[in-house]
């Protein structure tokens, strides 16, 4: 008994024949129009989420901290630089320790 291991090719379809009977005059015209190009529309600019940074020369608070503790400064002589310079209340007392802080933390991580 032998197999048969003819390839069955698939069934062509014939490409339909075109219509005698004319198309609408109103296909014509939808097919005869080119398409109009929509004007672009111009994104709209969100506002920034970036905190404003202070026109150079002006130094931060947080950079004048930063450079007295370099520099070997106290707490309270920090203090008594910053609060008169940046008009700061005594609620904010407590920068000097924390940039202190933050300086040791960061050497640590290095």
């Amino acid at each position: 008994m032998e197999l048969n291991t003819a390839v069955v090719k698939p069934a062509v379809k014939p490409a339909p024949a075109k219509s005698a009977v004319p198309t609408s005059p109103m296909r014509e015209r939808a097919a005869a129009k080119k398409p109009v190009a929509k004007p672009a529309i111009k994104p709209v600019a969100k506002p920034s989420q970036k905190p404003q940074a202070k026109p150079e020369g002006q130094p931060s608070v947080a950079s004048t901290i930063r450079d007295l503790i370099k520099a070997g400064k106290s707490n309270e002589q920090i203090w008594a630089i910053v609060k008169p310079k940046f008009t700061l209340d005594d609620a904010k007392k407590n920068y000097p320790a924390w940039y202190r802080s933050q300086l040791n933390r960061t050497k640590k991580a290095k």
